[in-house]
């Protein structure tokens, strides 16, 4: 399910670059230039830990929010000797502004040492700047965090993916499918165009690419899998399974049958043999009412004469039965066919059976005999 990032720094970008230039030529803006300079100044007093030359590129009234506080000028001054974070050369670099303020949106990589283990967090920043006695200062700053981007992913094994697959309804008519390409665990919400990546943290956590949270699935006592619980923000939110991978897939079998009984239908009554040769497996049979028992090669044969043709054919009372190997279809057939330069209705109940070959449904047995009358 696609994660939008709700952040106040969204906003702020928005608002900030629109009908801006961007950075995009192989000769920078006069303004984007002095923009990086004054950046690229301030990194600098941060690696020294120069809290003079760092104070000196900040506003007097500067606000930095940062990790639910706001830093002042002050405050700010205090960090910097404290401050054990570094960052990559900015990119995606937009500006916009004239020559008293300007905006300056970029993405970087920070960099922070943790108990000797480095940890890593991409960003996108957005910087305001005032012109004051002729140099830029820092008036403002907000980063939003671009979650899991260069998070390296686990391996989880295909048949342990297979017991996720299924359906979650998360609240009435919202249902979030989980599905399986190769070894990719796919996932797709109920506002989503198309199914997205989950990415392995471990067997049982999954993330998505720049999308926040963290999504698991929990099992019932007896170990099957029950829900789907993915943690966002401040949130949980919980789908209960409905349908299992194995449910799925009958029912995709079942409309597939249904599908292919219209193709039946529609064929017989436009006379297409080409659809009913892809339909009909090589060793079919058929067996109906006041004919013999004919092969595929017999039927075609029958079907491409133009001997009959059917002015209706209808079917009712369809019922669906999918097997490990094989499926059932059983119902009611209504036909009107002109033969011979007489017209003929037949009233038959009917049995189908379908085999899966090379992926596809086909026809290896149809049997008809006459309907019982009231």
């Amino acid at each position: 399910m696609k994660r939008m990032s709700a952040t106040m720094c969204s906003t702020i970008i928005i608002l900030a670059i629109s009908g801006s230039t961007t950075a995009q030529s192989t000769q920078p803006t006069k303004l984007e230039s002095e923009l990086r300079d004054v950046l690229q100044q301030r990194w600098n007093a941060l690696t020294r830990k120069d809290a003079k030359a760092y104070g000196a590129l900040l506003d007097d009234d500067v606000l930095v929010p940062d990790n639910g506080s706001v830093y002042d000028k002050k405050t700010l001054i205090e960090r910097v000797t404290t401050i054990k974070e570094t960052s990559t050369e900015p990119r995606d670099l937009r500006v916009h502004g004239d020559n008293h303020a300007a905006v300056m949106v970029y993405r970087t990589t920070s960099h922070v040492l943790l108990a000797g283990q480095e940890i890593t967090e991409e960003l996108r920043v957005v910087e305001s700047y005032a012109k004051r006695r002729g140099r830029w200062l820092l008036t403002a700053r907000a980063e939003s965090e671009i979650p899991n981007a260069n998070r390296v992913a686990a391996r989880v094994d295909p048949e342990v993916l297979d017991d996720y697959v299924g359906e979650y309804q998360i609240s009435p008519g919202n249902v979030v499918k989980i599905t399986r390409e190769g070894d990719h665990l796919m996932e797709q919400g109920p506002d989503d165009p198309k199914p997205e990546e989950d990415l392995a943290l471990s067997s049982n956590g999954f993330f998505q690419r720049e999308q926040p949270g963290v999504l698991s699935f929990t099992r019932s006592p007896d170990g099957k899998v029950d829900a789907y619980v993915l943690w966002i923000y401040d949130s949980t939110i919980i789908g209960k399974r409905t349908t299992s991978r194995a449910e799925s897939a009958h029912d995709a079998d079942v409309r597939e049958l249904e599908r292919l009984e219209a193709v039946w239908n529609e064929a017989h009554e436009h006379g297409d043999a080409t659809a009913l040769d892809k339909l009909w497996a090589d060793d079919m049979e058929v067996a109906v009412p006041k004919m013999p028992v004919m092969t595929k090669t017999d039927a075609l044969k029958f079907a491409r004469s133009g001997r009959m043709k059917f002015l209706s054919y209808r079917t009712s009372d369809i019922r669906v039965r999918v097997y490990d190997n094989a499926a059932v279809v059983t119902g009611q057939l209504q036909r009107t066919r002109s033969m011979n330069g007489q017209e003929i209705s037949d009233d038959w109940r009917f049995t189908k059976t379908y085999v899966p070959e090379a992926g596809q449904w086909r026809v290896v047995s149809f049997h008809a005999s006459e309907a019982a009358r009231p």
